[in-house]
């Protein structure tokens, strides 16, 4: 093609055209024919014969050239036909056989072909080495980069050279991880412990009131297994307790926060029932038994007092208005009075005393007045000041005892045992006994008072030593009592760490339990 288009510019340059194009005809070996016509559309010359048609001529002479491929029936295959309008009018022909060039396509297809298949054949052979080579050290490295994420224990191997930048990334990013999870876990752990560990109920529920979170003292309140897990779990499937169900549902209707009280059993419970963060809810439970009972205690304890104190002072202000106005005259009816006023004084001077005494207990401070108290003589002292009144009621008193010291008040727990062995007196039977017994060991003393009296029901036991409460009201006043002897006796047992049991039954006679830790105890 360049020598073609060289062959034009010297057309177009020469004077003496078919000189040069005859030469260009021996040039070309005959691969090559050319024509020229002139400006008329005349032949000019020919190295053979050309069929030139009028179509030809006048897009070569409109578009400056013009190309086309014929098959030759003649020679029985195809020519390319070039025609390019000269400078002067006049039109170069080109006819180029293309057998020698399809004779070069083939030969470069054939040699093609060798190379192709040659190198599938070397692809074939050398990719499985290949493969090899390239894909083992990333295996390995997967490999190794597979245990350091399950054991974080693991020493990697070494890898290939070019790997170890990644491996090193891997082996970086797991102890990240491994450091993450760890913070998370001892955070999961510690949240967890505290929620197991507070007394209160604590209950998370998702959106669809499903359990996320229960603590073992959320359980017990609704009697659930402490063992077992109720996580997914419905919490109404689980609720036996219609206050707390009638609540949750409101609650959650509304998409609000609620609290209410409740009483199961001899427990009190406040239920507080709020919204989370995730459109779930949080129930939270506070046992409130010891501050509900303590508020009931101070509240019959303000009315037993008014009532305590009306009672004899009514009863004085009635016979002294009796005897203002004169309506006594008699002197034995005078006396009478004076001495039912007498009494009735007494007896509100020991209720006075008594509340004192029991508030001074409360409110004194622990171990102040403490010192080593001889046990044995301390009960002999009150048994010899009580022996008056049991050998009015012929009760016969036994006391059983060894050698023992204790670290304690001695006015408290000459107090503690005068309340004791006068209540085992005062509500014993008629030729009935008292027996006291009194020991100590490494651990702690026991003192145990037994009575053969008309004992305390059953129903009565667990409020036996509340202030003012009285088994037998009749009974006790008729006694001298106030009805905070016992109230008494239990105040300062606590105040010294000890413990008091008590076992009656009606008609059976009483015994009451006394046990003093060693840590108060001295040599």
């Amino acid at each position: 093609m360049q020598r073609l288009v060289l062959l034009e510019d010297q057309l177009n340059e020469s004077m003496s055209k078919s000189a040069l194009l005859h030469e260009c005809n021996n040039y070309f070996l005959n691969s090559t024919s050319f024509a020229l016509v002139d400006s008329h559309n005349q032949i000019f010359y020919e190295s053979v014969a050309f069929d030139i048609d009028q179509t030809t001529v006048n897009k070569t002479r409109s578009n400056g050239s013009f190309s086309f491929i014929r098959y030759q029936t003649t020679d029985r295959e195809y020519a390319y036909y070039h025609a390019t309008l000269l400078n002067d009018g006049s039109i170069l022909y080109t006819k180029t056989l293309l057998s020698g060039s399809l004779h070069q396509i083939v030969n470069i297809a054939i040699s093609f072909s060798a190379v192709l298949v040659l190198g599938i054949l070397l692809a074939l052979f050398l990719t499985p080495t290949l493969s090899k080579l390239i894909l083992t050290p990333i295996y390995q490295a997967t490999e190794q980069s597979d245990k350091i994420m399950k054991n974080k224990n693991h020493v990697p191997a070494a890898v290939a050279k070019e790997l170890s930048p990644i491996m090193d990334n891997i082996i970086a990013l797991k102890n990240e991880i491994n450091h993450s999870v760890s913070i998370l876990n001892a955070e999961q752990a510690t949240r967890q412990a505290l929620i197991e560990n507070i007394s209160e109920g604590l209950i998370l529920l998702d959106e669809h009131q499903q359990i996320i979170s229960i603590n073992n003292s959320a359980k017990d309140v609704l009697f659930l297994n402490k063992y077992a897990k109720y996580e997914g779990r419905n919490i109404f499937e689980l609720i036996q307790i219609e206050n707390l169900k009638k609540s949750l549902t409101q609650a959650i209707s509304s998409k609000s926060a609620t609290t209410f009280e409740d009483q199961i059993q001899d427990r009190y419970y406040k239920y507080f029932i709020s919204p989370s963060n995730y459109n779930g809810f949080l129930i939270f439970i506070v046992d409130t038994t010891k501050e509900t009972k303590e508020n009931i205690i101070r509240r019959d304890f303000a009315s037993n007092v008014s009532h305590e104190l009306k009672t004899p002072l009514t009863s004085i202000r009635g016979f002294a208005e009796m005897l203002e106005c004169g309506m006594l005259t008699d002197t034995k009816d005078i006396e009478k009075t004076a001495s039912i006023i007498y009494r009735q004084s007494n007896r509100l001077l020991f209720l006075i005393e008594d509340i004192m005494r029991l508030s001074q207990i409360e409110n004194m401070d622990k171990e102040k007045n403490f010192s080593v108290v001889d046990l044995p003589t301390t009960i002999e002292e009150v048994i010899e000041a009580l022996s008056i009144i049991a050998k009015e009621k012929n009760i016969t008193l036994h006391y059983e005892h060894r050698p023992a010291k204790i670290y304690a008040d001695s006015m408290m727990m000459h107090e503690l045992f005068f309340n004791l062995i006068e209540n085992a007196i005062k509500y014993n039977v008629e030729n009935g006994s008292v027996m006291i017994q009194a020991e100590c060991n490494l651990q702690e003393c026991t003192i145990i008072i037994s009575d053969s009296g008309i004992g305390i029901p059953h129903k009565h036991a667990e409020r036996i030593f509340e202030r003012f409460y009285r088994v037998d009201q009749s009974r006790s006043r008729d006694t001298g009592g106030t009805g905070l002897g016992l109230s008494i006796v239990k105040h300062i047992v606590e105040q010294h760490q000890g413990r008091i049991y008590l076992t009656s039954s009606e008609d059976s006679g009483t015994t009451i339990e006394i046990r003093l830790p060693a840590s108060k105890m001295q040599p």
